[in-house]
């Protein structure tokens, strides 16, 4: 999220400092590359939620916890 701020931030000034030199050439690049970054944007956005996991379930309450390995018999298994 910060990164494509970053870059339609960027790009606006650009286009921006192109409009007020008066550069017809670059600001109408300006334009074009403004359009894509929003549309890239818009498009791979990534909801924060997204990269969260959710925390392991804990182990069921009727077996043991198994600390030491899988070599005792309350621990079949590992």
């Amino acid at each position: 999220m910060v990164t494509a701020t970053a870059c339609l931030l960027l790009l606006a000034v650009g286009t921006g400092a192109a409009i007020a030199t008066r550069r017809h050439v670059l600001t109408a690049l300006g334009v074009v590359l403004l359009v894509v970054g929003v549309g890239v944007a818009a498009v791979f956005a990534v909801p924060p939620h997204d990269w969260e996991r959710d925390p392991p379930p804990p182990p069921p309450a009727d077996r043991p916890i198994c600390r030491s390995g899988g070599d005792s018999d309350d621990c079949p298994g590992g």
